[in-house]
């Protein structure tokens, strides 16, 4: 230190002076001039040495002390382990001598020149101040200060510095300097104040007490006292960087909500300094910029913070939900929101976060979730000020959601309902009994619509519950309910225009219709028609039944033309109306024309389920005139090619009766005999019966006609039969659905009587028994009895029953065999729609998706016998299209199903459509698709949760891996499908492999440069 330096030069110079003066000159003199001149030179080795052999020579020599002193300087200087020692012994020796003052004095300087303030503040301490003078003792002062300063004695030190602040020695300025560090360091800026002030006294402090100054302000809240000094600080210094006060001066401004001048400092800070900005300060940059309506800068730095596992990262969360909000990004802020909602470091963050997110998913449309987070929100934050608008949303989110059980419960326990949560209550009743309906559960459907009529609040709403409650009655053959429901549909005379309204007409005739009211069904099926003029199945369909009405009220011209009529127009009942046709013309007596009618129908529709009914009549026609040989091959055709119809025991005795005129009476007798054996139950058995008594006769075989007799008899006993009411005892177990006790009945039954006719339909019940209690194995053993038996009415449920069993086994070879036999086989439209759509899964099943495709198409052009089978098929079309690699007609397929579908296929079809706009790198409209299915589907969860998938994927395709990773987090912390967890860990895992995490090193905003004014 320069101090140190001149005090020495002065020292050397006294001693030279002196040596100068020496009168004499000897070897003692020599000796000690030439250890001197050494120590001038800063030879302190040799000097070091000389001294040493002065002292030794000498040591009673009046100098002798002095090169003691020197020998000590030479060694410190030297950095000697043994110049601490030698000071002492010359203090502990010579405490008189005059350099003993200066002794620990040295020693103090040497180790504050090294920076070992330890041992400088040990020699400091110990130096007698008193025979200093006052520059000396200053700077012991200053330097002593300084140590503990260093090693943050800060009371020691602070305690120095008051000692010589206010002096007029040149340590004056840094003691005021250092002590108003250490007063703001303790929270005493006022007088922290009073010495910065001091400090800039000095040119070296001039230039750091500012931001001192400015911090002070800063921790006391003056902030307009702040920003005027900083501002006259940069005028002052136009060439200097203070880039700390531009940083204090944004957080002025921040803390002013003057957001504007906040940023603009914010951001000359971030240009003069070159540290990165601490994460608080980073996050109220963000703000600034958010506050000043510049979102694209405020997106990209909250981005930055979200991910921060503290206060800061939550707050940035939050905030980046609302600039995602401003900028109409609501998919985007949903995930933002979640994570500031879980983070749990501030509460009022946490509650207005949850909230948001819930509101959020209620504006997005995706209801059910927002009625999940809403519930959650208000049982977690009773108090909130958010409380009122939840439960209004609530309400809202009630009504949009499919999840209506739910809703229907939360809303019956409201006791005085408002009109909005009634309205709200008859809608999601009527939506809830709509589901049911559309799931063939009548009669719980009735009891929802019935709910929603107690608030006929909605008109619209009110004649739809009264039209699908007429329909579910009419399923379920109460036709006189129906015909009341009907009616209360077309009392709304202001929907007149409506498509129900219409169609509750055409209800109301089938009501009347089915309840032989012919008259009455006929009116309405004539008003449905004359106001219902767009052509499809269902006019098609109005046009048939008012026919049959004609009919049944033999009006018979007039059912002629309509049944004609029908024909013309290539009706998809073409065949029932040729059948009909010719069955009035044959009670007309117009044969001739029936027999075309018949024979049109044979050639045009050989598969129809009315072809053997045409068979039949023709045959009966060839019958009635006399044409006993054409009669009999009629009806032989019809055994041989229609074996599973109906008609069977009917055309067996009439070939029976054919045969009889021909005078082929043995061929007569064998069709009695099979009628009698094989359809013993049958009312036909009786006129065979009757006639194998007569032929027998002729045959001159009377005797044998006792046994026939007999076995008729034991076949047909009376209803008071024992055995019949062991029957009906078990079948009443089993439509009382005890299903095992009805397994032990029935399985009584047919052990205890094996040759009842019975026993046929028995075992049909035992294989439906087993299948209702899941016992697959031991159903499908009975239907296929059934099958090869075939000797029951429900022989094609049991051909459908087994199709299922294979089908849900994943056998789909096996399945295909059992709907094929179904299709042969079937007589309604109903088992027929069953046949094609088993083999229309089947195959999409084995990837046959060309067979798939004509199967459901099939299914569309018959008239599917529900709206879920329309949908189901164009998804089923829709799927193969795409697996077939033709995108746009599987585009088609979906849309067309998304038309009409409200329920899984709904879903599924929205669903792939988004897969096709993600394979084509449409990420943000597959995602608007996505976001429409949860809206729209939201109660499927399977499909819920196939979305958020591929939501994520779009993501990520989209650079947004915030977003992704915010969604799979979603996904494994909500979706309750197993298999959707689990792909979206996989998913999640993925990423975390090539993650790449920026760390943010905060730096300390308060920077202290320390100046030794102890040096010149």
């Amino acid at each position: 230190m320069l101090r140190i330096q001149i005090f020495f030069v002065l020292l050397l110079g006294w001693v030279s002076v002196k040596a100068q003066n020496t009168l004499y000159e000897d070897a003692e003199d020599q000796s000690y001039r030439t250890a001197i001149e050494l120590l001038q030179k800063q030879k302190f080795g040799a000097a070091r040495q000389a001294f040493d052999q002065y002292v030794k020579d000498y040591p009673e020599s009046l100098q002798s002390e002095d090169a003691r002193y020197y020998r000590a300087y030479c060694a410190l200087n030297l950095f000697h382990p043994d110049a601490e020692s030698l000071y002492k012994d010359f203090v502990d020796n010579f405490d008189y001598h005059p350099k003993a003052s200066f002794a620990y004095f040295e020693l103090g300087n040497f180790y504050f020149k090294q920076e070992d303030y330890q041992k400088s503040t040990e020699y400091f301490e110990q130096v007698p101040l008193a025979r200093l003078d006052k520059s000396q003792q200053s700077e012991a002062r200053f330097k002593l200060a300084y140590g503990y300063f260093a090693q943050q004695q800060f009371d020691q030190a602070l305690r120095e510095f008051n000692q010589i602040k206010t002096s007029d020695s040149k340590y004056s300025a840094a003691a005021s300097y250092y002590a108003g560090y250490i007063e703001y360091r303790n929270q005493n800026y006022d007088q922290a104040l009073v010495d910065l002030e001091r400090a800039k006294s000095q040119q070296s402090y001039a230039r750091l007490v500012p931001f001192l100054v400015a911090n002070v302000y800063y921790k006391q809240g003056r902030y307009d006292e702040l920003l005027e000094y900083v501002e006259a600080v940069i005028e002052d210094n136009p060439n200097t960087s203070y880039s700390d006060l531009y940083l204090l001066a944004g957080e002025a401004h921040y803390f002013k909500k003057d957001y504007q001048q906040a940023a603009e400092y914010y951001q000359a800070y971030s240009q003069k300094s070159k540290r990165k900005l601490p994460p608080d300060t980073q996050y109220k940059q963000a703000f600034t910029q958010y506050a000043i309506g510049n979102l694209e800068q405020a997106e990209i730095q909250f981005k930055s913070l979200v991910t921060r596992e503290e206060e800061v990262g939550q707050f940035a969360s939050y905030y980046l939900g609302e600039v995602y909000l401003k900028q109409e990004n609501p998919k985007y802020a949903a995930p933002a929101y979640l994570k500031a909602s879980r983070d749990t470091y501030n509460s009022n963050i946490k509650e207005s976060a949850a909230f948001k997110h819930a509101k959020v998913q209620y504006d997005l449309g995706n209801y059910a979730q927002a009625v999940v987070d809403l519930q959650q929100f208000l049982e977690a934050y009773p108090n909130s000020e958010f409380h009122q608008e939840a439960g209004d949303l609530l309400s809202e989110a009630y009504l949009k959601t499919n999840d209506y059980d739910q809703a229907i419960l939360h809303l019956e326990q409201i006791d005085n309902k408002s009109a909005r949560a009634q309205k709200t209550y008859q809608q999601v009743t009527y939506f809830r009994g709509t589901e049911y309906f559309n799931n063939a559960k009548y009669r719980n459907a009735v009891e929802m619509f019935k709910k929603s009529l107690t608030q006929p609040i909605d008109p619209e709403i009110e004649m739809l519950a009264n039209y699908w409650s007429a329909e579910a009655y009419s399923v379920g053959k109460k036709y006189s309910e129906a015909i009341t429901s009907y009616q209360n549909v077309l009392r709304v005379q202001e929907l007149s225009d409506h498509e129900k309204y219409i169609r509750a007409g055409y209800g109301l005739g089938y009501a009347y219709f089915n309840t032989n009211e012919y008259a009455r069904a006929l009116e309405q099926f004539n008003n449905f028609l004359a106001g219902y003029s767009t052509e499809n199945r269902f006019r098609e369909d109005a046009l048939i039944r008012s026919a049959d009405c004609h009919y049944a009220l033999k009006d018979y011209q007039a059912a002629i033309t309509k049944y004609q009529e029908a024909i013309s127009i290539n009706s998809h009942d073409r065949d029932y109306a040729l059948l009909q046709q010719g069955t009035i013309l044959s009670i007309t007596g117009e044969q001739q024309q029936a027999r075309q009618s018949f024979n049109t129908l044979i050639a045009e529709y050989p598969k129809s389920r009315f072809a053997d009914d045409a068979v039949y009549q023709r045959a009966q026609l060839d019958l009635e005139s006399g044409q006993y040989q054409q009669a009999s091959t009629g009806f032989t055709k019809l055994i041989g090619e229609f074996p599973n119809s109906d008609l069977i025991p009917y055309a067996y005795t009439k070939r029976a009766l054919a045969y009889y005129n021909l005078k082929q009476y043995q061929n007569t007798l064998n069709d009695y005999q099979t009628v009698l054996q094989q359809y013993i139950n049958h009312e036909s058995a009786n006129d065979a019966l009757i006639g194998m008594q007569e032929t027998l006769n002729l045959l001159g075989r009377s005797d044998e006609f006792e046994s026939y007799f007999t076995k008729y008899k034991a076949a047909n006993p009376d209803n008071s039969s024992l055995v019949n009411i062991e029957y009906e005892s078990a079948v009443n177990l089993y439509l009382s659905q005890d299903y095992q006790k009805a397994i032990s009945k029935f399985e009584d039954f047919i052990a205890n009587h094996p040759a009842h006719q019975k026993v046929y339909e028995a075992r049909f019940f035992l294989a439906e028994s087993f299948y209702r209690i899941n016992q697959d194995q031991e159903a499908i053993s009975y239907y296929q009895q059934v099958v090869e038996e075939n000797r029951i009415a429900q022989v094609n449920r049991a051909r459908r029953r087994l199709g299922d069993l294979w089908f849900e086994d994943g056998d789909y070879d096996a399945a295909v065999l059992a709907y094929q036999e179904l299709e042969s086989a079937a007589q309604t439209k109903k088992e027929n729609y069953y046949a094609w759509s088993g083999l229309m899964e089947s195959y999409l099943r084995i990837e046959n998706y060309q067979l798939a495709d004509q199967y459901a198409a099939r299914i569309l052009e018959q008239g599917a016998v529900n709206l879920n089978a329309s949908n189901r098929s164009m998804v089923v079309r829709g799927n193969a299209a795409y697996q077939m690699g033709d995108t746009q007609t599987a585009m088609d397929h979906f849309i067309s199903a998304l038309n009409t579908a409200q329920d899984e296929n709904g879903a599924e079809a929205q669903y792939m459509l988004a897969q096709i706009q993600y394979d084509q790198q449409q990420y943000t409209e597959s995602n608007e698709t996505l976001y429409d299915l949860n809206n729209k589907f939201g109660t499927y969860g399977y499909w819920l949760g196939k979305s958020f998938l591929l939501i994520s994927d779009n993501y990520l395709g989209l650079n947004e891996e915030f977003q992704a990773r915010a969604t799979l987090t979603s996904i494994i912390e909500n979706a309750p499908e197993q298999e959707i967890v689990a792909e979206a860990k996989q998913k999640l895992a993925l990423l975390d492999e090539t993650e790449d995490t920026e760390q943010i090193i905060p730096e300390d905003s308060l920077q202290i440069e320390i100046i030794d004014e102890g040096e010149d």
